[in-house]
């Protein structure tokens, strides 16, 4: 494993229950300041290889290491260290229901005592305003709009710093002016503070545009791509024909 990097996986087969992968395990290493994107057909597993990669599932088989460490020997404390530096966002929109907009942001960070309180709302609407976040904050989630309390999950996830983001499916909870404004927002974090983003996409304008390695999933094997180019130019037929497709998921 090389000095910076963040995870490494090797042989990694992961747990996808609602297919059945035959192939070769992943082996994948990973630095600060990327964007890789799983991409691929519908049912393929993509949240599910993404959700092993981030440690929410036990793999099959092989090994992941985050930080150096391998991930099935930690113990409870340096798990709970462990996820203050990774971010995990679904696409379930799994804010606290009983709690308005602002306190589910800064509950994480508040939790964790990251700075006093004012620090903590500063830090939060400094980042419900980057991301052009613009309904009544005092609401409940469910009287929300649904791509307004998905940006409020990736405030919340960004409110600890942690050193990776993983999104599933980001764009498809989104309208087009607040997905191109999410897409530069993302970027911009990447360059500005060296965070490292993994997500699951078919998004392929932002695949071309972003993404610095593309993993692509199938049920025969996994296909890494550390050149983008090179995936755009595959001859792999699996590829030609998702290529030949529109996809903003």
């Amino acid at each position: 494993m090389t000095m910076n990097s963040l995870i490494k996986c090797n042989n990694l087969i992961a747990n996808v229950p609602s297919v059945d992968f035959s192939g070769e395990g992943l082996d994948l290493e990973v630095a600060s300041g990327q964007i890789i994107v799983l991409t691929g057909a519908e049912n393929m597993g993509k949240d599910d290889w993404l959700k092993t990669i981030g440690g929410l599932y036990y793999p099959v088989s092989g090994s992941l290491n985050f930080f150096g460490k391998n991930a099935a020997e930690l113990n409870h404390d340096e798990r709970s260290q462990l996820r203050k530096k990774l971010a995990y966002v679904t696409s379930e929109l799994n804010l606290l229901s009983v709690i308005n907009g602002l306190a589910n942001v800064m509950l994480p960070a508040i939790y964790h005592k990251i700075g006093d309180i004012e620090k903590i709302k500063s830090k939060a609407l400094n980042l419900i305003s980057k991301l052009g976040i613009d309904d009544d904050l005092e609401q409940l989630p469910a009287d929300m709009q649904k791509d307004q309390r998905y940006l409020l999950l990736v405030v919340r996830s960004l409110m600890l710093n942690p050193s990776i983001l993983f999104l599933e499916k980001p764009f498809c909870q989104l309208d087009t002016i607040s997905t191109e404004h999410f897409k530069s927002f993302l970027n911009h974090r990447v360059k500005q503070d060296n965070l490292t983003i993994i997500m699951s996409t078919q998004d392929i304008n932002f695949i071309r545009e972003y993404a610095d390695q593309v993993l692509f999933i199938t049920l025969e094997k996994i296909l890494s791509f550390t050149d983008v180019d090179d995936f755009f130019n595959s001859n792999h037929t699996q590829i030609s024909n998702f290529l030949g497709e529109t996809h903003i998921l």
